[in-house]
């Protein structure tokens, strides 16, 4: 079985791990700097003795004439030297082998002699001839290594307590850094688990996990607010489909209360129709107005303006006798990111609430202006009051107790789909003036 670990045992882990190698190449550059430096003592220190013993050696006889302390060194000897033979040796005398190699060592200096054992050799000398008396001072190696092991010792003795004191404040640490996550962790859970979206993290900082934490509070506020948007949604759409089908439920039911001339079937069952295709319009724009708020508008993403608002224009003649509409086109075709089909129920939509609001004049332009295509329609109705101009835009808004308050958001969800907008302002003259505005794609 994969063993797997959380992010703050991870992070606890490498925190560790770095620490370790920290330590590790610390104690190298400090078990060498202490070998350096032990070494370095010990040269001193023999040299200094060779200097004292070299004036203590008798030429004639090869021998010290005089006693010399000698240090608690294991393996130390101190060695005269007369025209390159060995003379006395005071201390713990080397091999045949390793004296005769001693002989030829340069004067003033401490040099290494491997072997088993290996020593380190001072020699000093009376004079600058050859054949003048020398001391050697030797030291055994093993006493110096065995004093590096002790050192290396103590650095680990030390260091694995400090790797324990490093995991425990790593963990710690990442506890700490990693509170916020488990936080975000437990809303998350808690709305998963109760559907409850009003929870909110409200983390302090500016960090990155107080960043994180703010953009998840956004995200959970963004959500509530859209399914509250939803909920109230259901409740206008079940309202609004609930008043259709009463009516057609209690005209069915009034005509079947008695026996009538054929002539009145006809009439109630024309009321009937009536309201059937207006309940079937209204679900049409419902769906219309849900693809549109999803994002989804249809699979030919291209259209054409001039076609589509011929297109409505003729729509909205075949609907019955209104105010005309006075059209102008553009010469020159307009493509835009959105089917025509679209276009057209858009600007059919906003002909058709201009025809409602107008006395006697209904126009609709299209244009290109900075690598837009504009549609603008205009009425001389009275107009739309700077404080209605965004909630007529909305859901089931409605100014008048005509339409169905679909028809202006399906064009404004419609505009954005396509990367555009719509505006309302006021016509010169009098009356309103919706301005479409979407990127021409070339």
């Amino acid at each position: 079985m994969k063993l797997r670990l959380g992010v703050g045992q991870r992070l606890t882990v490498w925190w560790v791990a770095l620490f370790a190698l920290g330590l590790a190449i610390y104690s190298l550059l400090a078990a060498a700097w202490v070998e350096h430096a032990h070494e370095r003592a010990l040269s001193i220190d023999l040299l200094t003795q060779a200097s004292d013993g070299v004036a203590a050696v008798d030429p004639v006889g090869n021998r010290f004439t005089r006693a010399i302390p000698l240090p608690a060194i294991a393996g130390y000897a101190l060695v005269s030297y007369v025209g390159g033979r060995p003379g006395e040796v005071r201390g713990v005398p080397p091999s045949a082998a390793t004296l005769a190699r001693a002989a030829h060592l340069p004067v003033g200096r401490t040099s290494f002699l491997s072997g088993d054992p290996a020593y380190f050799v001072a020699v000093a000398a009376a004079g600058s001839g050859d054949r003048g008396p020398r001391v050697a001072v030797f030291a055994d190696n093993e006493a110096l290594e065995e004093e590096e092991e002790r050192v290396r010792g103590a650095m680990l003795a030390s260091g694995l307590p400090m790797l324990l004191f490093a995991a425990f404040t790593g963990w710690l640490l990442a506890r700490g850094a990693l509170a916020p996550i488990d936080r975000i962790i437990a809303t998350a859970s808690e709305v998963a688990r109760s559907g409850r979206l009003s929870a909110r993290l409200r983390l302090g900082g500016d960090d990155e996990l107080g960043r994180l934490a703010r953009t998840f509070d956004e995200m959970l506020e963004r959500l509530e607010a859209s399914f509250d948007r939803e909920r109230a949604f259901i409740g206008e759409v079940s309202h609004e489909l609930r008043q259709p089908l009463a009516a057609l439920g209690a005209e069915a039911e009034l005509t079947l209360l008695r026996k009538r001339e054929p002539a009145e079937y006809a009439r109630a069952l024309e009321a009937i129709r009536e309201r059937a295709e207006r309940l079937s319009r209204t679900i049409d724009d419902l769906l219309l107005l849900a693809r549109a708020d999803a994002g989804v508008t249809g699979r030919t993403m291209r259209g054409e303006v001039n076609e589509a608002v011929s297109e409505a224009c003729a729509e909205l003649q075949r609907r019955g006798p209104g105010i005309p509409v006075e059209l102008h086109l553009r010469e020159e075709p307009l493509v835009v990111a959105v089917a025509t089909s679209l276009l057209a129920r858009m600007v059919e939509n906003l002909l058709a609430n201009a025809r409602r609001a107008a006395h006697r004049l209904v126009r609709v332009e299209v244009a290109a202006r900075d690598g837009r295509a504009v549609v603008t329609v205009d009425d001389d109705g009275p107009g739309v009051p700077p404080a209605e101009r965004e909630a007529i835009f909305r859901r089931f808004y409605r100014r008048s107790d005509d339409g169905t308050g679909l028809g202006l958001p399906i064009a404004a969800a419609v505009a954005r789909a396509g990367g555009g907008a719509i505006t309302v302002e006021d016509r010169p003259g009098g009356g309103a003036r919706f301005v479409i505005a979407l990127p021409i794609a070339w």
